[in-house]
Parts: C-alpha cells; sequence; structure tokens
C-alpha cells in the first residue's frame, strides 16, 4: 500500500564536523540522509578517511546534489554517498560548498588504496637504497682497513 508522504523534521545527533552538510542536504528537494560520519582524517589511524553522508535520491535531487559535491552512486544509482567539495583556492574553507567551516580532504577508497600502493612501492625502494648504501659502506669501511693497514705496514718499514 503506498501512502501519500510529505517531510518532516527529525532530531538526530550528527558529528558536529558533518552537520551543517546534512542539514544542507536535507533541505534539497529530492534528497534524503540516511547516514553520516565526519571522518577520521586527523584522528591517526591506518586508513583516515574523510566525511561522507549516504543519502538517496530523485534524479532531479541528483542533479543538484552534482552542482554542490561530489557524489559515488551505489546499487540502482538511486543512492549513495555524497562528500563536501572545498571550493577554496587559499585554504579559506568559507567557501566550502558544505557550509562548513573546517577544511575536508576528501580520500575515495580508490586515493586510499593508491596511495597504499605508492607507500609499499617507495618502502621497497627505500629497502633498496638503504641495501645498496650499507653495501657502500661495507665496501669504503674495507677501503680504509686496507690503506691502515698498508699506511701501519709503511711505518713499521721505516
Amino acid at each position: 500500500m503506498n501512502h501519500k508522504t510529505r517531510p518532516v523534521q527529525v532530531w538526530q545527533d550528527i558529528d558536529v564536523g558533518i552537520a551543517d552538510m546534512v542539514e544542507h542536504l536535507n533541505t534539497i528537494p529530492g534528497v534524503r540522509t540516511d547516514a553520516s560520519c565526519q571522518g577520521t582524517i586527523g584522528e591517526g589511524g591506518s586508513a583516515p578517511y574523510g566525511p561522507y553522508v549516504m543519502a538517496n535520491w530523485t534524479p532531479e535531487g541528483l542533479t543538484a546534489l552534482k552542482e554542490k559535491y561530489d557524489i559515488k552512486p551505489e546499487g540502482n544509482g538511486s543512492w549513495g554517498y555524497v562528500y563536501p567539495r572545498c571550493r577554496s583556492t587559499d585554504n579559506d574553507c568559507s567557501e566550502c560548498a558544505c557550509g562548513t567551516e573546517d577544511k575536508y580532504d576528501i580520500w575515495t577508497p580508490q586515493e586510499v588504496y593508491d596511495l597504499r600502493e605508492e607507500n609499499k612501492r617507495l618502502r621497497e625502494k627505500l629497502r633498496e637504497v638503504t641495501r645498496a648504501f650499507k653495501q657502500k659502506a661495507k665496501h669504503v669501511d674495507n677501503l680504509l682497513k686496507l690503506k691502515r693497514n698498508a699506511y701501519s705496514s709503511a711505518e713499521v718499514k721505516k
């Protein structure tokens, strides 16, 4: 049975860092928020992620969302993740589309994966350079020992 519906304001505790965005999203016709998180950037951990809101939308709502936010549709495309898009060019986040004063670094799952892969590659390169350095240092030490021995032998002969 399909009953007619209308939007009503519901009070929900939302992370402070994303609350303004959630509030704004719920004013866009055809958009309703389902879940949100302000993210963990700056809190440490092995996989920090930026703020997001899970929402559902109508085609018109999606069009409106794309004007101000980064969208990652899921499922049949009528729901997904909404990310704040900072429009600041000088770290003054009063221009952010989400209306917050905090600047968010948005890390998509692909970016996190790419960064981990780059981190692995750089660690391996560092290991290689370290091995090469140690080998070179060992070689230099051997040369110095030979030089010292040669000098000592020359001194003994005098």
